[in-house]
């Protein structure tokens, strides 16, 4: 069986191992040095890959606290005696870097107090209330979105060294295997261990290690959309997209985090298909979503300028990540002019859609007359008679079901024309239009009268309804006095 010595390839030479050198070079010096270069690579690769390890602790622990003081303080936020109680309330206050050699390194809670004073300080140069909350809490989101910038750039640096760290075996990652093993005792149910170890069973037993290849920063980095770009028809949103749509425009901080891990709808397709969206529910009449999604697609716009600017598709992830956590931090203080430009560009924007949509409404209205729409008019079948409106008498029932008529119509009704009454019916469903129809006959307000043309065709009819029986009167007086007809 031939020997495999491929696993020698990555061993690191630290010693006098046979080394050509060119003649005029002392081989034992040249020995020295590289066994020195081997060493401080070492030492400094370890000291990067502890250094960064460190950072990310940190760093992690301190974003907690400033997450949840933001979720939770509101306007306390500016508030130092607040603020450091719900902190030490809230976690620990002598919980400190546990990857830290150094005894005398601060709690976390006093990295937040500082961090805090700093703001104050920062606030102070800038001729700025330092104890404005929203002022505060801008200045802080703006430190946690480079706090989070950094993080961003730790697990991919920590990847790349531990990776260059195994391309070579040095004498620390060299262990004998034949002088030890792992025994696994195991007691009799029934009995208890025997005092004698040798008559103890003795299994080996097998150890499984399982290796997360796809961690959740990994997958957050993936950035893959529920469904590729370039199979999206013009206007076509993503469901990630109307996800972010959805977030309310003073919530800032859920639009960051969101758009961190979701950056491909950050691009010109998403942004113009959120903006027509803005159009259906501006027409529907609800004008607070049609704002709020105007809104996002603002932001959705100003950062595809960014993302422009910082080179396009050559622009890295953590670089996007940055870009995002800076830009909607800017939004919050108010005074900044990115804000200022923003809030502007809002307003224009929305009143611009507004008034679009006034005009795609009667144009809307325009076709729907010249089309023709089924709609119900009033109207005599007979050429020889006409419609008359008859307002019932207050106390009757038939009174009671005039006042169920809607209000728009009762008026129509009073003015006795019968053109404003199919005003009235022309802005009514089918549906709408029968429910009225069937007041109009339960009350009676809407009769049938017969014009005649002279005073012998009256006295003609009087004759004949005179000449029929009781029962055929009454059957002649139980006829419906409207009719309606549906035209186009």
């Amino acid at each position: 069986m031939p020997i495999d010595y491929s696993k020698w390839d990555k061993i690191e030479l630290s010693d006098d191992s046979d080394i050509e050198v060119h003649p005029n070079v002392d081989k034992r010096s040249f020995i020295r040095w590289k066994q020195r270069d081997i060493h401080e690579k070492r030492m400094q690769r370890n000291n990067e890959i502890k250094g960064l390890t460190i950072q990310k602790e940190m760093y992690t622990r301190l974003n907690a606290r400033v997450d949840k003081m933001v979720a939770t303080l509101g306007d306390s936020i500016a508030d130092e005696k607040k603020r450091n109680e719900f902190l030490n309330t809230n976690f620990d206050p002598k919980e400190k870097c546990t990857l830290e050699e150094n005894a005398d390194n601060i709690p976390y809670n006093e990295m937040v107090e500082d961090l805090f004073v700093q703001i104050s300080d920062d606030l102070k140069k800038e001729d700025k209330d330092s104890n404005d909350p929203k002022l505060v809490l801008a200045k802080l989101l703006e430190h946690r979105a480079k706090i989070e910038s950094v993080l961003k750039q730790i697990d991919p640096k920590l990847e790349e060294l531990k990776k260059e760290k195994e391309l070579h075996i040095s004498s620390e990652d060299i262990h004998d295997g034949w002088n030890s093993s792992i025994i696994n005792k195991t007691p009799s149910s029934s009995a208890p261990p025997s005092a004698d170890s040798g008559s103890s069973k003795k299994t080996k037993s097998t150890a499984t290690t399982i290796e997360t290849i796809n961690s959740p920063e990994v997958a957050k980095l993936a950035q893959v959309p529920s469904k590729p770009l370039d199979q999206l028809d013009e206007l076509e949103l993503l469901p990630e997209t109307k996800e972010f749509a959805s977030i309310p425009a003073t919530d800032l901080l859920k639009s960051i985090k969101f758009l961190e891990s979701h950056l491909y709808i950050v691009c010109e397709q998403q942004k113009d298909a959120l903006m027509m969206s803005t159009f259906d529910a501006q027409l529907s009449g609800d004008t607070k979503t049609a704002k709020q999604t105007v809104h996002q697609a603002l932001i959705l716009q100003y950062l595809n300028d960014l993302f422009n600017a910082a080179g396009g598709p050559k622009a890295t992830i953590q670089q996007k990540q940055q870009a995002v956590g800076l830009f909607v931090t800017k939004l919050m203080d108010k005074s900044s002019p990115a804000a200022r430009t923003f809030e502007a560009d809002l307003e224009k924007t929305y009143k611009h859609i507004v008034s679009r949509c006034e005009v795609i409404k009667q144009e809307q209205e325009q076709n729907a007359e010249q089309e023709g729409v089924e709609q119900i008019q009033l109207r005599s079948m007979d050429p020889n008679s006409e419609l008359v409106v008859n307002l019932p008498t207050e106390g009757t029932p038939e009174y009671e079901t005039f006042k169920q008529i809607p209000e728009n119509m009762r008026k129509a009704l009073e003015t006795k024309e019968l053109d404003a009454i199919n005003k009235v019916f022309a802005t009514m469903s089918i549906s709408e239009a029968e429910n009225v129809l069937e007041l109009f006959d339960k009350c009676g307000v809407i009769q049938i009268q017969a014009l005649l043309e002279n005073e012998d065709e009256f006295n003609h009819l009087k004759e004949e309804y005179e000449e029929l029986g009781d029962d055929e009167a009454a059957e002649v007086g139980e006829q419906p006095s409207s009719t309606a007809d549906i035209v186009d």
